[in-house]
C-alpha cells in the first residue's frame, strides 16, 4: 500500500531515516517540503513512527488547477474499499470529515468542502461530521497543483503521546522531541541529560528510544509536569529529575553521553540576556558531558549559539537544521 506522512518542517529527512529503519521493505516515492509518500506490504510498523507528525494511507494523485477537478478526483475513489483498508488499523463508523491543507493554491476551500461533503454523504449514506475529525478523515493536500488525498490511519495525529497528561509553558511538540535524540544519538544508547525538561518531552522521547535519563527544571509545576508524564511510561526516576539553576547543576563531571534542550524562546518564555543563556548552557553542558559526549540545543538565534559552541566544543562537528513550528522558524543545533 501507498502511504503519505507528514513531517515538521526542516525534518523531512530524519523521517525518511527513521521510516527506513523502522518499516521493513519501504520504497520511496518522494520526498518533499513536510511530506514523504512510499510504499510498504509492512502495514504493522507505519504507526510506530515517532518523528512523524501524521500518518494517512495515499487514495489519490495528481495535478489540479480548479475546484471542480479536485471533486472529480474524490468521485473516482472507491471510499467503501477505502475504508475497509483502515479498519486494519481502527476501526470506523458510518461518518466521515474532511481536512483541508492548502499551499501557494488559489482554490477555495469553502464551497469545495460543502460539495464534497454532500457528495460523500448521499453517495455513500455517511454522516459528515465537520468538527469531529477522529473518524474516517479524508484529507485533501493541494501543495501549488500537487493534489494529494489521504485517509489518516490513526483516531488522533501521530504525534500525540498517550503519556502527555501535564503540560508546561513552552512545551514541544513530541515529534520535534523524537527527532532530537536520534539525531543526537545516532542509534546509540546512553543517558540523556535535559536541564530545562520543561513537561519531560526530550526525556520521555529519550526514553522510548531505550536510553537512562536525568534532568530537571527551575520551575516546580515544570517538575511536577515532567514526572506525572514520565509515570504513564513506567520510568523510575529515582531522584534523576530535580528542580535545579541550568546553568549551575548538582551533576558531576563528564556524567553524561548526551545533552539534548529545548532552550526558552524569547516568543515562548521572557528571558534576560540571549548571550548569557547561551554561553551558560554550553559551558555547563561542556562540564557534565563526557568527553566524546554529543549535544542538541534547539534555539531562535542559531548563529549566535554555534558562536559560542564553537569556543565550547572546538573539536566537534556543529550542524544546524532549520525548522517551520507554529509560525516560528528556531533551528536545531547538533553538536557531535
Amino acid at each position: 500500500m501507498k502511504y503519505i506522512a507528514y513531517t515538521v518542517k526542516g525534518l523531512e529527512e530524519v523521517a525518511r531515516q527513521e521510516i527506513k529503519d523502522v518499516v521493513r521493505e519501504v520504497n520511496f516515492a518522494e520526498v518533499k517540503s513536510k511530506r514523504i509518500v512510499f510504499e510498504t506490504k509492512d502495514t504493522k510498523t507505519v504507526t510506530d513512527l515517532k518523528t512523524v507528525d501524521d500518518i494517512c494511507l495515499l487514495i489519490a494523485t495528481g495535478e489540479v488547477s480548479s475546484a471542480n477537478e479536485v471533486l472529480d478526483t474524490v468521485k473516482n475513489i472507491n471510499l467503501e474499499t477505502v475504508k475497509e483498508q483502515i479498519q486494519q488499523y481502527r476501526k470506523v463508523g458510518d461518518s466521515f470529515s474532511i481536512t483541508f491543507s492548502l499551499a501557494k493554491t488559489k482554490i477555495k476551500t469553502e464551497e469545495l468542502q460543502s460539495s464534497l461533503a454532500k457528495i460523500i454523504s448521499e453517495g455513500y449514506r455517511w454522516k459528515y461530521t465537520e468538527f469531529d475529525h477522529s473518524n474516517f478523515d479524508i484529507r485533501i493536500f493541494i501543495d501549488t497543483k500537487d493534489l494529494y488525498i489521504c485517509v489518516r490511519l490513526t483516531e488522533k495525529p501521530l504525534f500525540h503521546r498517550r503519556y502527555r497528561t501535564a503540560s508546561s509553558k513552552g512545551g514541544l511538540r513530541p515529534s520535534i522531541a523524537a527527532a532530537m535524540v536520534r539525531l543526537t544519538t545516532l542509534g546509540d544508547k546512553g543517558t540523556v541529560v535535559d536541564n530545562f525538561c520543561g513537561s519531560g518531552t526530550i526525556l520521555a522521547e529519550a526514553y522510548i528510544q531505550g536510553n537512562a535519563i536525568a534532568g530537571g527544571d527551575i520551575e516546580d509545576i515544570a517538575i511536577d509536569a515532567t514526572l506525572e508524564n514520565l509515570s504513564h511510561l513506567g520510568c523510575k526516576t529515582e531522584g534523576n529529575i530535580r528542580k535545579l539553576d541550568a546553568l549551575k547543576t548538582p551533576w558531576k563531571d563528564g556524567q553524561f553521553d548526551f545533552a539534548i534542550s529545548n532552550l526558552p524562546w524569547d516568543k515562548q518564555i521572557e528571558i534576560t540576556s540571549v548571550t548569557d543563556l547561551y554561553v551558560g548552557t554550553l559551558s555547563e553542558y561542556a562540564r557534565i558531558l563526557k568527553p566524546e559526549g554529543r549535544l542538541c540545543l534547539l534555539v531562535s538565534k542559531p548563529d549566535l549559539l554555534i558562536k559560542h559552541a564553537k569556543a565550547f566544543f572546538p573539536k566537534k562537528k556543529i550542524e544546524k537544521i532549520q525548522i517551520g513550528f507554529l509560525g516560528q522558524t528556531p533551528s536545531i543545533i547538533t553538536i557531535v
